[in-house]
């Protein structure tokens, strides 16, 4: 019995050894090999910062506005947004998905408090997000030897590159996404964000410092796609749809912490394809492409080496174009370094079309993460009117008149005195005749019966 029990004894030990050595070679071959597992899933949630804008309007019967009105937002739980005092001109807000009303609490001088006015906000979500699309439908429009624009042909939008890297030709220390989770056949779309980005030269560090660099990545991304070139046939003014792309993928490149890009691409500190027309060579004799030549392998990375891209951008004739492109790339780019102009993209979003990849730069053998601004909800407007408050009429002293009073004289009638004795006269008169003739009718007939009895008789 005893030995028994030595024997079970021994093989729990045995067995609780085997799988806690396990777990350790496990876990240790796994932050030193490529075999290492992928995330499985990128997370495709909602920003909770998606909004819509929302202007607010104050104005009189008349559509004229108003200043001075101090109004509130409030949501359906009775919380205040915010609060505005107006202007002469509108107010926009960005607002997350709700129920909301408008409330006056201070009202302009002559005008009476308006009522509270409800709203509702529903930002639009970008349909792309969470969906596959195979890599064949990310392709070149209008391509020639001037360039062209990167199409997602199949939601129709247009996609930059944040990370060059292709293969035969990998160019390490640029930007990339983690977790790469899908195959390399597809690219998979979600809302993008800091916490999605990072940057493969500080790839495994944990530092504030990292994340301000990630954070500002990301702003300065939104502020590129957003505000950049973002729709076929509305090119930036004097430019074509062609030069409007390439301006602002040079400025997303560009973007991407300068100090990180290799010397052979003149992407160096400084950015030498703008700041430096001419070649020169540091102390060492390690040479620094000028501006044509900078721009030369710049067009190749963008246009995949196209032969005939290339050879324009080798002529002189190209010149014209590359300055152009050149001049906005520059503009855009140091707009995205400015707080205020980032201000502006604040509540816009962009998304990102993922791509698989081993986790460790240089080694992709095919890999193109792209960047795409977001679809933006419609502005809804609020108008709120204040009605002017009514005139008071002024009372005209009564003024005491004394109307001389018109005596009334009644109009005496005109009393017609009648001579009785006329009348009676008269009466008397009119008798007497009819007597008379009565008299002389009745002479006359016994005259003629007396006369034809006369004549019978004889």
């Amino acid at each position: 019995m005893k030995r028994a029990g030595m024997y079970a004894f021994f093989f729990v030990c045995l067995f609780t050894g085997f799988f806690f050595c396990a777990d350790k070679v496990s876990a240790a071959a796994c932050t030193t090999s490529s075999a290492c597992p992928t995330e499985t899933t990128v997370d495709d949630s909602l920003p909770d910062d998606l909004t819509q804008p929302v202007i607010i309007q104050k104005t009189d019967p008349n559509g004229a506005q108003l200043s001075d009105a101090e109004l509130s937002v409030v949501d359906s739980n009775g919380v205040v947004q915010t609060n505005i005092v107006t202007t002469y001109n509108t107010t926009t807000l960005n607002l997350s998905k709700g129920e909301y009303f408008l409330h006056e609490s201070g009202v302009p001088d002559g005008y009476q408090k308006a009522k509270d006015i409800w709203f509702s906000v529903n930002p639009t979500v970008d349909s792309r997000n969470g969906k596959y699309i195979s890599t064949d439908s990310v392709q070149f429009t209008g391509l020639t030897e001037k360039g062209g624009v990167r199409q997602d042909t199949e939601f129709g939008k247009i996609v930059y590159c944040i990370n060059p890297e292709k293969k035969g030709m990998p160019v390490p220390q640029l930007a990339s996404i983690s977790p790469m989770s899908v195959s390399d056949s597809e690219y998979f779309i979600v809302y993008g964000n800091a916490d999605k980005l990072s940057a493969c030269w500080t790839m495994y560090e944990d530092s504030a410092a990292y994340e301000q660099k990630l954070a500002n990545l990301n702003k300065e991304f939104n502020y590129l796609v957003n505000q950049g070139y973002k729709k076929l046939g509305e090119p930036f003014e004097g430019m074509t749809d062609a030069q409007s792309y390439a301006a602002t993928q040079l400025a997303i490149w560009a973007t991407l912490e300068p100090g990180v890009r290799q010397m052979q691409y003149g992407f160096n500190s400084g950015w030498a394809i703008w700041d430096n027309p001419q070649n020169f060579e540091f102390n060492n004799g390690s040479q620094i492409y000028g501006q044509a030549a900078a721009f030369l392998n710049f067009a190749n990375l963008l246009y995949n080496d196209d032969p005939a891209i290339n050879t324009y951008y080798m002529s002189e004739e190209s010149s014209t174009d590359r300055d152009t492109i050149i001049a906005k790339a520059k503009e855009l780019f140091e707009n995205a370094q400015n707080a205020d102009e980032l201000a502006n993209t604040q509540y816009d979003h962009y998304m990102l079309y993922y791509s698989e990849q081993d986790g460790y730069c240089g080694t992709i053998s095919e890999y193109q993460n792209l960047i795409s601004a977001a679809a933006s909800s419609d502005p809804i407007t609020i108008t709120m009117i204040d009605e002017p408050i009514p005139e008071e009429k002024e009372e005209t002293p009564k003024e005491e008149k004394e109307t001389p009073k018109e005596e009334k004289k009644t109009p005496k009638a005109e009393t017609k005195t009648v001579n009785t004795q006329t009348v009676q006269t008269n009466g008397v008169n009119t008798g007497t005749t009819t007597n008379m003739m009565m008299w002389a009718m009745t002479a006359i007939s016994a005259l003629g019966a007396a006369m034809l009895i006369k004549k019978e008789a004889e």
